[in-house]
């Protein structure tokens, strides 16, 4: 490569498009209180939760107690609704707040939950649409409600989708249709999907630096020390909306450099070895991470 070649392909790397995320503290059980203080006076980008129709994770009450706007996609009510019927009132727990809105085809919700909803001041909205999953719908009007406010055109939003991961294979990956059919969003809005073993979400076209704070200190990125005490956080890349024509890593065991695509390259099983994770890559490409509960 000659000199002035060098020169315009750094030119072009400085122009890259940089998306900073971060792995939300509060999703981790054992996260220490002084440091989610501290996450939180760092972090203030306000959230929305969508609860679909399957098993809450154990963050769910951390996620439906910081929310701004909380939405359940049709069955998901259900799922909301005996949560909250198996905890009770006793003291020390979450408190018992229902959904601003549920939405959907209704096929799934019981009456009964709709009911009771209704009478604590929720909105229950049918939309019988079959050409759109209930994801879709409750994503969509989790958007247009946050943003129907003129002051908050320009403010940044995460959506935590619980529900989405860790029934139907079938199912899930219908849903992760969704992080395609909104990457192009105007809207500076995040999607994560959280489980109770992972957290994954789509890193854009681009330089992404993902910030990993359980991970080990930052210097251990070239060997990773493993212990009982600090064991590797796992993680994944998987190009799974179709190929990515380059992908380079820094802060993984095992960094990628390279093509990757379903049968070529896919990172399934890797570990983040830095407090920071950097990945850049030409096209969409889910990252999914383990999450310590």
């Amino acid at each position: 490569m000659t000199h002035s070649s060098e020169l315009e392909a750094q030119d072009v790397r400085d122009k890259v498009a940089v998306h900073t995320q971060s792995v939300p503290l509060f999703l981790f059980e054992t996260v220490a209180e002084k440091e989610e203080e501290q996450h939180a006076e760092d972090n203030r980008v306000p959230i929305a939760a969508v609860v679909l129709n399957n098993r809450l994770p154990p963050s769910f009450g951390a996620i439906w107690a910081k929310a701004t706007l909380r939405v359940c996609a049709d069955g998901g009510s259900n799922r909301v609704y005996d949560h909250f019927m198996q905890s009770g009132c006793d003291e020390g727990s979450e408190p018992q707040l229902p959904p601003h809105f549920i939405v959907g085809d209704l096929d799934s919700a019981r009456v009964a939950t709709l009911s009771h909803f209704r009478g604590l001041g929720t909105e229950v909205i049918h939309d019988p649409d079959q050409d759109s999953d209930d994801i879709t719908k409750a994503l969509r009007l989790t958007l247009d409600k946050f943003y129907a406010a003129p002051e908050r055109h320009q403010q940044p939003l995460q959506v935590f989708i619980l529900g989405a991961m860790g029934r139907s294979l079938t199912q899930e990956l219908a849903n992760f249709n969704v992080f395609f059919t909104f990457a192009n969003e105007p809207r500076p809005v995040e999607l994560f999907m959280v489980s109770k073993h992972n957290v994954a979400w789509l890193l854009k076209r681009g330089r992404n630096v993902i910030a990993c704070p359980h991970s080990p200190p930052v210097g251990r990125t070239t060997a990773l020390v493993v212990t009982q005490r600090e064991p590797a956080i796992k993680c994944g890349l998987l190009p799974i909306g179709g190929p990515c024509a380059r992908v380079t890593t820094r802060g993984l065991r095992w960094d990628v450099d390279g093509r990757m695509e379903y049968g070529v390259l896919v990172s399934s099983s890797n570990e983040v070895c830095s407090r920071s994770v950097v990945v850049e890559t030409t096209d969409p490409l889910l990252w999914c991470v383990d999450l310590r509960c």
